[in-house]
């Protein structure tokens, strides 16, 4: 299990989302693209089906300009500002997992 990937794409997705540059669209774009590419092996077991579910609420719409940006272009507000805490919840989780492993 390669947590340390995981950990750095989730890391990088907060970042992106926390940095204020742009409107909430736009960063939840980039923050999502930078850890849609990872993998069950990448992120501990217990966020697994948070991960598919966040997966699922992104893609669901397909578009020319990719189901991710064509999905978030659907989202009111109020969805735009939970898919954003979601994906700093499970930095936090994947965080705290990779802590704990690292004390073991």
């Amino acid at each position: 299990m390669n947590l340390g990937r995981g950990l750095e794409k989730t890391s990088l997705a907060a970042c992106i989302l926390a940095s204020g540059t742009g409107d909430l669209r736009g960063r939840l774009l980039q923050a999502y693209r930078e850890m849609a590419d990872l993998g069950p092996g990448e992120y501990p077991e217990s966020v697994s089906d948070d991960m598919a579910a966040l997966n699922h609420r992104l893609t669901r719409v397909p578009g020319n300009e990719g189901s991710i940006a064509a999905t978030i272009k659907t989202m009111d507000e109020d969805e735009l500002q939970v898919t954003a805490r979601t994906i700093v919840g499970l930095y936090g989780d994947i965080s705290r997992e990779v802590g704990r492993r690292e004390r073991r």
